[in-house]
């Protein structure tokens, strides 16, 4: 092992990087000296960015392994030899961003009684039912479940994080049924040759594979398909998607024209700074946002798109019409970035009640900003976007 290698193994056992982090980042570093067949040490920008164009071009990686192997590379130059000079643009493709092929209530149930073993049955059921990754689902212990509270605990999740998932009365009925047949003594799911050692990613994602073609089912997706059918459930089950036993409330009001009365549709949100749950109790939130803006940006784009998928499949869309043209324009709105402008909590009542009356008790063009008016004009001020108040002509 080169004292280099090591330095990066160092610096990011002392952040706490995942074995999988670990993994990644040190073949990306590999590729790239393997490639150059020098040490990184002696490399410039402009080998690395002929790397990137190599992968591309030759080796045909897609944006997201492009984008892997680039955040491997770059915590090695600028966390382990502090290299500033790299912190420049290097050119990969974008990550496409496409609508994954959702699993109906349907297809998932045809999927999970497709296993003709009990074992991998029940560990499919319960990869939906609680929703979890693969690479939880296989760690599963016996003392995770706590089948007095209903609650399956999930030890160093993502991001090194614990928590209690909810689990239904019938899984927890199934769970028990499966122990007293197979009798597991410490992994919920363990390796059938080697009861010690807990089932392998791989032989889940084979599994739930194999399962998949039997039915039929044409959908792309592996087994973490399982997790997006279980939010995309749940959601539809009205339920709030970062704690289901918790109610938010939301006034909405819809702004339709800008100052210049040129068009300008967009909505004005106004959240109460926590939520409701049992016996009415008050959550407050944890932090000045209520909720993460990005995701929030992504949540709003995907039920408006979902909506007009909705409305083009009962024929109710009328400029678009042709499915090949619908499927067109619904992937181009997936692919941008929406804008959603979040304000932190406003803790006075009266900042709330003057904030949202400005939208909702307000003319088009105040009498102040009027300047003359006559059969065939109004002039009046309006503020540009870039420029101070400026006069401005609009004829009617």
């Amino acid at each position: 092992m080169t004292s280099l290698r090591q330095q990066m193994i160092d610096a990011m056992q002392q952040r706490g990087f995942s074995v999988r982090t670990h993994q990644s980042y040190l073949a990306s570093v590999s590729g790239l000296a393997g490639y150059f067949h020098k040490s990184p040490e002696q490399l410039r920008t402009e080998h690395i960015q002929d790397y990137f164009v190599y992968l591309v071009k030759e080796r045909g990686l897609c944006g997201a392994s492009c984008r892997l192997h680039f955040h491997g590379i770059r915590f090695l130059y600028l966390q382990v030899l502090n290299w500033k000079q790299f912190d420049v643009p290097i050119q990969y493709p974008k990550k496409a961003q496409r609508i994954p092929d959702l699993l109906n209530r349907h297809e998932v149930l045809r999927i999970i009684q497709a296993c003709d073993n009990d074992k991998h049955r029940m560990m499919l059921s319960t990869c939906y039912g609680c929703g979890l990754r693969v690479s939880e689902l296989v760690s599963l212990k016996l003392r995770h479940i706590d089948g007095e509270r209903h609650l399956l605990r999930v030890e160093q999740g993502k991001g090194a994080k614990d928590r209690a998932v909810v689990m239904p009365s019938r899984l927890l009925t199934q769970l028990r049924l499966y122990w007293r047949q197979y009798r597991p003594h410490h992994w919920l799911f363990p390796n059938s040759n080697a009861p010690k050692v807990h089932l392998s990613i791989t032989m889940a994602q084979k599994l739930f594979k194999r399962a998949k073609q039997q039915t039929g089912i044409q959908k792309i997706g592996g087994i973490h398909s399982l997790r997006h059918a279980y939010a995309t459930h749940q959601l539809e089950n009205d339920l709030a998607i970062h704690n289901l036993q918790r109610q938010l409330g939301v006034t909405a009001v819809l702004h339709t024209w800008g100052q210049n009365l040129s068009q300008h549709v967009h909505l004005h949100c106004l959240l109460p700074g926590g939520a409701l749950g049992e016996g009415q109790r008050w959550h407050p939130a944890k932090s000045n946002y209520l909720f993460p803006i990005r995701a929030l940006s992504r949540h709003y784009r995907g039920n408006l798109v979902g909506a007009l998928r909705t409305s083009a499949d009962n024929g109710q869309l009328k400029r678009v019409t042709h499915s090949d043209k619908v499927d067109r324009v619904l992937n181009q709105l997936m692919q941008k970035d929406w804008v959603v402008y979040s304000k932190p909590c406003i803790n006075r009542t009266n900042s709330v009640i003057g904030y949202l009356a400005g939208y909702t008790h307000r003319i088009a063009i105040s009498n102040q900003r009027i300047i003359s008016i006559d059969k065939n004009q109004v002039q009046f001020r309006y503020k540009a976007t870039l420029l101070k108040l400026i006069l401005n002509q609009f004829p009617f």
